[in-house]
């Protein structure tokens, strides 16, 4: 089963695969403090969070890793790996990576998904902003 849509469903799952019960999973995923532990272990027994436990402790057996972050972050770095290969088949591998980041990126929690800054290659020269005037002179249809 992939990444539950909502990213509070995602948390709760993480949470609960981390060994959290299903209220302190509930509340670190964003839920109400105010939230029965009835409520919450309802939501735990729903079919697809049971299915998506049960994938993450898959994943988590074999020493992988359940924070989504780090997972983008790894990404991320692959994509520049690639991209140093300077080849048809290291650019076809960061697009895809690409995609899959951009999927991974709208799962995680707001503010997680700010890539670490990256310093400039070196060698790579970028032009000069144009001003309005010369990007409207450059692009804009001709009539």
């Amino acid at each position: 089963m992939p990444i539950l849509f909502d990213p509070r469903h995602e948390a709760f799952a993480q949470a609960l695969a981390r060994g959290l019960s299903a209220l302190a999973a509930s509340r670190e995923a964003g839920y109400s403090p105010q939230e029965r532990p009835c409520r919450a272990r309802k939501r735990a027994a729903w079919p697809q969070m049971v299915e998506r436990l049960a994938e993450i402790t898959v994943a988590t057996a074999w020493g992988g890793d359940t924070d989504l972050a780090k997972v983008f972050h790894e990404m991320m770095r692959l994509v520049e790996k690639a991209e140093e290969k300077e080849s048809a088949a290291g650019l076809a591998i960061a697009k895809g990576l690409l995609t899959e980041a951009g999927r991974l990126r709208s799962r995680l929690p707001p503010g997680l998904g700010a890539a670490p800054p990256v310093e400039p290659r070196p060698g790579l020269i970028l032009p000069p902003p144009l001003t309005k005037e010369e990007w409207i002179e450059a692009f804009a249809p001709k009539r």
